[in-house]
């Protein structure tokens, strides 16, 4: 492990997707407390952009708009490449819907592990665990996570492929594949919204649901969770609990569609074509996954970096 002593140049990236403005301008708000200047808002084509767009040149960041939707990934690959051109080290990605405390960035700035070469990301509390202080972590949401932009590159940034869903674990995953070390600081709370929430009730136990609530998406969301979920279980088999085929899993989870309160019958056609899309999807076969494979090994070969898939 080695200690660096340079400086730290941060900046934060907001991905948005026609947000509850009002929500939008608290969240903004935070982002500049923390980051100052150094943020740029990636628009994916929102119905209300002008509004979005006002409010960044009020809290006096940068914004860019995508014209159309690109997908999450994409997006986000767009501001870690602003950044990247500016000569920074780090970059914050944030949700729209993501509340940032008024001194999270200086509290992860001051720690140890950011001055560590072998740290990838260090994300923070956003799922209401104990408080513990720093702890590594194999999985972080993209929300949240200060993520360095060398790891960024070495691993060739976010999956664009996937559009939305299973892009930070796919990320994670290749991070960890490199030899980065993830991180999460507990004591640093991100108040996150994850959609609204649906009771199972007694219909569900009907079903055999085993959760009390789960989140609902819309049916566009159902189709890219059933289908990235396959794609990145069989990536990194070794990564995931391998013990179910996650077509199977699929397939199960059809019965949490049937609890919707609306569109039922779109959101379970979404979770079926999701899965049957990439039924027979073999990550040797898949080009683009192979290139950032091989990318990664590279490296690791470069830096002797031995990795134990465990």
């Amino acid at each position: 492990m080695v200690i660096t002593n340079i400086m730290i140049s941060s900046g934060a990236v907001i991905i948005t997707f026609n947000p509850k403005i009002d929500d939008f301008k608290v969240n903004l708000e935070a982002v500049a407390k923390n980051f100052g200047k150094n943020f740029l808002v990636v628009d994916n084509a929102s119905d209300n952009q002008l509004l979005i767009s006002e409010t960044v040149r009020k809290n006096h960041g940068s914004f860019i708009d995508l014209k159309k939707n690109l997908g999450i990934a994409a997006a986000q690959n767009i501001g870690f490449s602003f950044f990247n051109e500016r000569n920074f080290d780090w970059v914050m990605l944030l949700d729209q819907d993501s509340l940032l405390s008024e001194d999270a960035l200086e509290k992860l700035l001051i720690l140890p592990e950011i001055k560590q070469s072998s740290t990838g990301a260090i994300g923070i509390n956003y799922d209401q665990r104990a408080i513990e202080g720093v702890i590594k972590v194999s999985d972080l949401i993209a929300s949240g996570s200060l993520i360095k932009i060398e790891a960024w590159s070495v691993v060739s940034g976010m999956d664009e492929n996937l559009f939305i869903d299973y892009v930070d674990l796919d990320f994670d995953a290749k991070l960890l594949l490199a030899g980065f070390e993830l991180y999460m600081d507990t004591s640093i709370i991100l108040k996150h919204e994850i959609g609204e929430t649906i009771k199972v009730g007694n219909v569900g136990r009907i079903l055999s649901v085993k959760k009390q609530e789960y989140s609902d998406h819309s049916p566009m969301r159902h189709y890219y969770y059933a289908r990235n979920m396959i794609i990145v279980k069989k990536r990194y088999p070794w990564y995931f609990d391998g013990r179910r085929d996650p077509r199977l899993t699929n397939l199960i989870l059809v019965r949490e569609s049937l609890l919707a309160k609306e569109k039922r019958f779109q959101k379970v056609c979404g979770d079926l074509k999701g899965t049957f899309s990439v039924w027979h999807y073999d990550p040797e076969k898949d080009i683009i996954h192979k290139k950032t494979i091989d990318k990664i090994e590279g490296y690791k070969r470069e830096h002797n970096i031995r990795f134990t898939k465990e």
